[in-house]
Parts: structure tokens; sequence; C-alpha cells
């Protein structure tokens, strides 16, 4: 099939619209979750389990999603990454390690690199980090995904 200069400039905007549409997030609107409504998934190696509460772009642009984990004793999620988007990650239970761009222990800011239930860590964008369950029970964690920019025309997310 041969298509005219004519022809395809009409239909390269629809392309483009339609390929946009697939990448589009729903925006998010007041709710609650019942984490008994939400399916977990486990990893093959069955080191942790997550389940997915939600993922979207908020009213005012911002697009940000949240999951729960639990992780394993003795495992860690992933190795130390890093991405543009900033996190929140909130302990429920458990003891973790955390390490932000190669450093373990005393942190600075009053923070401290082995933390339990109730603790909060915060993600700057491009930092360095991750984390371990150091105790013996599964650590269970919520984690607030941020994305700064707005998602519906520009995504910087890696």
């Amino acid at each position: 099939m041969n298509l005219s200069r004519r022809e395809l400039a009409v239909l390269l905007p629809a392309f483009a619209a339609a390929a946009q549409a697939e990448t589009a997030q729903p925006t998010l609107r007041s709710t609650a979750y019942d984490f008994n409504a939400l399916h977990g998934k486990t990893d093959p190696s069955g080191a942790r389990k997550g389940w997915a509460v939600f993922n979207g772009v908020t009213t005012r642009g911002m697009h940000m999603s949240v999951h729960i984990s639990e992780l394993a004793p003795g495992q860690s999620p992933h190795p130390p990454h890093q991405h543009a988007n900033e996190e929140i990650i909130m302990l429920t239970q458990g003891t973790v390690e955390v390490e932000f761009n190669g450093r373990v222990g005393e942190l600075g800011y009053g923070e401290k690199s082995t933390i339990g239930p109730g603790s909060v860590v915060y993600v700057g964008s491009n930092d360095v980090h991750g984390m371990r369950n150091i105790g013996t029970v599964p650590a269970k964690y919520f984690v607030v995904e941020l994305e700064g920019c707005d998602y519906k025309t520009e995504s910087s997310k890696s």
C-alpha cells in the first residue's frame, strides 16, 4: 500500500494520539481501597509479595502510585537502584536496613539505617537506595511513588 504525503500527513496525528492514549494514566478520584479486595502477587523466588493499590494521575497532574509489599526475612526487594521519581516508604511490620548512595549506618539528618514499625523513609529523585529485611519476621511496608511532572504530557520515570 502506497500513501501519498497528504494521506500520511492526515494519518500521523491519529497514530500519535492512539499511542498516547495507550500510555495515558487514569485520573485518580477520592476513594477508599480495601486491602481484602486487592490481589497480591508473589515473585518467582518467593522473597516478596506485592499488592498494587492504585496508579494514576492526580487532578493536579502529578503521577502517583501506591503499592504494599511483604518481604521475607534476609531478603531485599531488588539490588540498590535509582529512578527519577521520589518515594515514601512506610514500614508497618518488621525490621529493615536501608542504604542511600552506598552508605549504611548513621546517615545524618537524624536518620538511622535500621528501622522498625512506624518508621518512614523518604527517597529523593535519583538517589541510589536499597533495603533488606534484617529481622526474623516478614517486613511489611507501603510505597508511595510520586512524579512531579505533568504525567499527561511528560514522563521522566525510569
